[in-house]
This record gives C-alpha cells, sequence and structure tokens, in this order.
C-alpha cells in the first residue's frame, strides 16, 4: 500500500489514456486541444519527466532541452510558472530558474532553456536531445523558428519533441497531420472538466451547448476553413 501510495502522483497513474506518450517509437509527437483540455499539462510533464529519466517518458535522461513560445514572456508564464506548468508539475524534483541564462537547471544537471518565436536565431548553435514547443500555431516567424529547432535536435541516442497547440490550418501542422511517422492526439476540454472550475465548465457550456462538440472547429484543422 505504502509503494502504491508513493507511485500514485506520478503521471502514469494521474495523466488521461492520451496524455500519455505513444509506445511507438517517434520522433515528433503533436498534441492538438482546445482551450482546458490539458495539453499544457501534458508538455510540463513530460519535460519533467524527460529530465529525470521517469517512466514512461524515457528511462534515461534528457540532459539539454528546448523550451519554445510565442515570447519569452509565455515560456515563462505559462509553460514554467502557469498552473500547469513545469514548476507546479515537479513533485520529486524541483528545478531552479536561472534568470540571467533563461533556463531550468535539475540538481541532475538536466537544463531547460527558454526561446522564443520572435527570435529563431537564438536557436541557431544551440543542441538538443529533446524539445517542447507550446502554442505553434500563435509562432511569429512559426517555419523559421520550426526549422531552427529541427537543426539544434541533434544530441543523444534519439532525440525528441513534443507540440502543444490549439489547432489551426496552418501549412506547417497541415504537413504535420499527413506525416504518418507523427502521432496525434486530439484532446477536448470535455475530457478534463474535473479539473477546471465548475464556474468555467457550466458557462462555456452555457455559451456552446455540448462541450464535446463546442470546439469541434478547433480540433480538427480541416473544419477550420482554409
Amino acid at each position: 500500500m505504502r509503494e502504491i501510495l508513493a507511485a500514485h502522483p506520478e503521471w502514469l497513474f494521474q495523466g488521461r489514456t492520451t496524455q500519455q506518450p505513444p509506445r511507438t517509437d517517434w520522433h515528433t509527437w503533436l498534441i492538438l486541444g482546445g482551450r482546458g483540455s490539458g495539453k499544457t499539462r501534458m508538455g510540463a510533464e513530460w519535460v519533467n519527466g524527460m529530465a529525470l529519466g521517469f517512466a514512461p517518458f524515457d528511462t534515461s535522461k534528457s540532459m539539454h532541452i528546448a523550451l519554445v513560445g510565442e515570447t519569452l514572456a509565455d515560456v515563462r508564464e505559462v509553460m514554467i510558472d502557469g498552473p500547469s506548468g513545469i514548476m507546479s508539475v515537479s513533485r520529486a524534483e524541483r528545478p531552479r530558474f536561472e534568470m540571467t541564462r533563461r533556463r531550468l537547471l535539475w540538481n541532475s544537471g538536466a537544463t531547460a532553456s527558454m526561446f522564443s518565436s520572435e527570435d529563431p536565431e537564438s536557436l541557431r548553435g544551440p543542441q538538443f536531445d529533446a524539445g517542447w514547443g507550446d502554442e505553434l500555431a500563435k509562432w511569429k516567424n512559426v517555419q523559421a523558428t520550426w526549422d531552427m529547432l529541427q537543426f539544434g535536435l541533434r544530441l543523444g541516442r534519439n532525440p525528441k519533441q513534443v507540440i502543444t497547440t490549439t489547432p489551426k490550418p496552418l501549412p506547417l501542422l497541415k504537413r504535420m497531420l499527413a506525416d504518418p511517422s507523427i502521432p496525434v492526439r486530439r484532446m477536448k476540454m470535455c475530457e478534463n472538466a474535473e479539473f477546471l472550475a465548475p464556474g468555467f465548465v457550466k458557462h462555456i457550456s452555457g455559451l456552446y451547448g455540448d462541450m464535446g462538440n463546442a470546439f469541434r472547429g478547433a480540433e480538427n484543422p480541416k473544419a477550420t476553413g482554409r
């Protein structure tokens, strides 16, 4: 019983099936979801699990991780310090934030460095074995930032990246959806309702009806037009 209680907070037991990493071999994992669907939490859990070498994320630690958002403020306020950010989900070991170097540092030596889509050139030079890109559909210089991140993922035996985003009919997202090597998870707000404020759930349901259909267009880029 003690072992079960100790393991319960870990994501393997806590996350939904759609929030667990694919069991197949992959390089890029695309997570599409509307607001409140839990996609940011999934990205944060994945980064923390990779930095510590936790199952089911990986069996070895990732030592150089890229955190890429629309702006540096988004990286810090959402991906790092947000309610579902890395600091919030770090239970076994909380990394420390080095503001001057714009990075998180774990005791193991693993680092997660901050990058902004406003400055794709900042990704030129650094090397990574893992990367998390959040809200790719909002990135300022989406293609240039994406390209620079791909060139940087060249460390370790099997570098990986997770992309969490609200869908939009962008050419890059369409190419990713058409790529059979990229596993795709679609997440709905209704699946995450128990972790959202009841007032929010009631309000959105009142405005848009069935939450399972409220963001149908956002969940399916093909339904949002060209």
